[in-house]
């Protein structure tokens, strides 16, 4: 679809032409120099009489060698023409211009990203990108909006932290939206006993973020206090039996 090339395409007119019709009859063979034609194709030619007037039309079917055009394009005039005057496809103004429209407007169009053809993106649907990876339907952009196609999902990438409960209160920095935190306490916790707040800071976090916190034990972590650039964890043992000193717990934090 779009604007077609043929290296080295020219031919002659077999009649001569007015300036208003949009039928142009190529001698007899020669229709097949140019490029073949189907639906939205189109190319270039110029014609020349043996003065060197010359005129650029469009040609919007080929049919053997019958050209269907439109004339008068790229700043040329229609004008009057002769049997046995030029008929050439050349690297004209008009031509360059189309192709990079053509390569900016894809118009719909389905683009293909890899060598096998069966990872795409195409937006033929009005305000929704669809992406294709081997040729299943994963994602979906629309306005606001992305969506994991049914069979699709994401995954985050999480950073990993350390801390030492006696050393440093739990508190740590780790700029990153998904968090894996390792925590060792510092002495035992009885059972329905809460761990001392610690705070977490990352860039990511903003006053209006909503955090999520599991635990790899048997606690409960309630996130608090959530603030742009922060916000405060306590961790409850709810494992029914006491935590003994230098347990290590991992938990998982997510910035919504």
């Amino acid at each position: 679809m779009g604007v077609k090339l043929k290296n080295n395409a020219f031919g002659t007119l077999a009649a001569g032409i007015n300036s208003s019709v949009t039928t142009i009859a190529l001698t007899a063979g020669q229709g097949a120099k140019f490029p073949t034609t189907s639906a939205d194709d189109y190319f270039y030619a110029t014609v020349i009489d043996s003065s060197n007037n010359l005129e650029v039309v469009k040609v919007t079917t080929r049919s053997t060698d019958s050209m269907t055009v439109t004339r008068a394009q790229d700043n040329t005039s229609a004008r009057a023409f002769t049997a046995g005057d030029r008929f050439e496809l050349r690297p004209n103004a008009k031509v360059f211009e189309d192709i990079l429209s053509e390569s900016r407007d894809l118009n719909g169009a389905e683009f293909i990203l890899d060598a096998d053809a069966d990872t795409t993106i195409t937006a033929d649907t009005d305000d929704q990108i669809d992406i294709k990876i081997a040729n299943s339907d994963d994602f979906q952009f629309t306005s606001n909006k992305f969506t994991a196609q049914l069979g699709s999902g994401i995954v985050l990438a999480k950073s990993t932290a350390t801390s030492d409960e006696a050393s440093s209160a739990g508190s740590f920095t780790e700029n990153n939206y998904n968090i894996s935190h390792t925590l060792t306490l510092d002495g035992t916790l009885v059972n329905d006993a809460v761990l001392a707040d610690f705070t977490v800071t990352s860039d990511k976090c903003l006053a209006t973020s909503v955090v999520i916190g599991t635990c790899s034990l048997k606690c409960h972590v309630d996130i608090h206090t959530v603030a742009a650039g922060s916000f405060k964890v306590s961790i409850t043992n709810k494992s029914g039996g006491t935590l003994a000193d230098d347990s290590t717990m991992v938990i998982n934090y997510a910035i919504l």
